[in-house]
């Protein structure tokens, strides 16, 4: 651990709610549902032109192993595009009118004083189904700008291991946004059952051909499991830490699978908790590649 990572003190006065403090001038609020956990989504804001439109992630997008805040000023040209769009979509006509997917894109707008949310009916006509394309570039655009972002890194510590034997996983989480954040700290957890990292592993195959009783297994660590990076165990750790600007908590993982003999590929998940009154907080499952092991007799 680095020098800039530190205890927390009390935490400053609640962010203003969002709906609360848009101008009275055109906005858009994108979500979308990232099937990654209960509650993990992506939304992303765009106002006016000049202002900073946002992205905000409670679990990675594939292109990326982050999560947190990210954002930037989208040029006239781009802002004139997406309201364009959006607006020839004829979005009032698709108000929400039956049972709808839980994984349905929605869209909020604001225009300006009114504020309307079309919720479209399963499948959405092409014109709004457009408009759902081009914010998922935008979303794109805006992960290359991080703000308040988390970046994990974890693998193997060893491409192979024996039948019984315990793996070892070495796990980077850093801080790579312009801002200082805070995030749950698995070496602190006070938990006996479950300190918010989950290991799956899986037979290297295909998903389509995957048994998913058979082939895929589940872990839930807890702090038994968990050492420092020097491999000690840890003590004295806050349940929540401060991460400056480049600054990264590095640990290590081990535990016995019990798989048999075979080629796997594995994940790890980093569960972070969430508090509405810290805007500091980073939280969400970021998920992290480990890459393929193989287990020997």
């Amino acid at each position: 651990m680095v020098d800039e990572m530190k205890a927390v003190g009390p935490p400053p006065p609640p962010p203003d709610h969002l709906r609360y403090t848009w101008p009275a001038t055109w906005s858009l609020i994108y979500d979308r549902d990232l099937g990654a956990g209960m509650g993990a989504h992506m939304q992303v804001t765009i106002r006016e032109k000049k202002d900073f439109a946002t992205l905000r992630l409670t679990a990675n997008l594939p292109s990326r192993q982050e999560m947190g805040f990210f954002r930037t000023v989208l040029p006239d040209a781009e802002v004139d595009r997406i309201r364009a769009l959006v607006r020839v979509s004829d979005y009032l006509k698709y108000g929400h009118r039956g049972a709808m997917r839980p994984d349905t894109p929605t869209v909020s707008l604001r225009e300006n004083e009114n504020v309307s949310t079309f919720l479209p009916d399963s499948p959405p006509p092409a014109s709004v189904i457009a408009v759902f394309h081009a914010l998922d570039a935008i979303a794109e655009e805006i992960i290359k700008h991080p703000f308040k972002t988390l970046r994990g890194e974890a693998k193997w510590a060893a491409p192979q291991v024996k039948r019984g034997e315990h793996v070892e996983v070495s796990v980077a989480l850093r801080s790579v946004g312009s801002e200082l954040i805070l995030i749950d700290d698995p070496l602190g957890s006070a938990s006996a059952t479950w300190v918010g990292l989950r290991l799956k592993v899986a037979k290297d195959k295909p998903v389509a051909q995957l048994d998913w009783e058979k082939d895929v297994k589940q872990f839930d660590l807890v702090p038994q499991n968990l050492l420092t990076a020097e491999g000690k165990l840890a003590k004295g750790h806050p349940s929540r830490i401060e991460l400056a600007p480049g600054a990264e908590l590095r640990f290590l993982a081990r535990r016995k699978l019990l798989l048999s003999e075979g080629h796997y590929k594995g994940t790890l998940t980093f569960v972070g908790g969430s508090d509405d009154r810290d805007g500091r907080i980073v939280d969400g499952f970021l998920t992290m590649d480990l890459g393929p092991i193989t287990v020997t007799r």
